[in-house]
């Protein structure tokens, strides 16, 4: 199934997801780095293929855990909230 996402809410996830891959990445090219975590919080289910292949972009081999689950509503609604968790040693 192929989802269609108006341009707006593509700009959202990317915006969100670089600037939390980001971070992760940082932490995982780290020397003493251990282990992470990445949680998204979606509005809609159906926007999954394209977070995850967003996300994927960033993340060939070796991606962190992850959890993607839709919720009813988010804080100032807006479409995706994510959290990330990063060790380093």
């Amino acid at each position: 199934k192929r989802t269609y996402l108006s341009r707006q809410r593509r700009k959202t996830y990317q915006k969100t997801l670089i600037g939390v891959t980001s971070m992760i990445i940082d932490a995982h090219n780290h020397p003493d780095w251990h282990k992470h975590d990445f949680d998204a919080f979606i509005k809609n289910m159906d926007d999954f293929a394209v977070i995850n292949g967003i996300y994927s972009e960033y993340f060939k081999e070796n991606s962190p855990a992850r959890a993607c689950v839709e919720v009813a509503r988010l804080p100032k609604d807006v479409l995706i909230e994510m959290e990330a968790i990063a060790v380093v040693m």
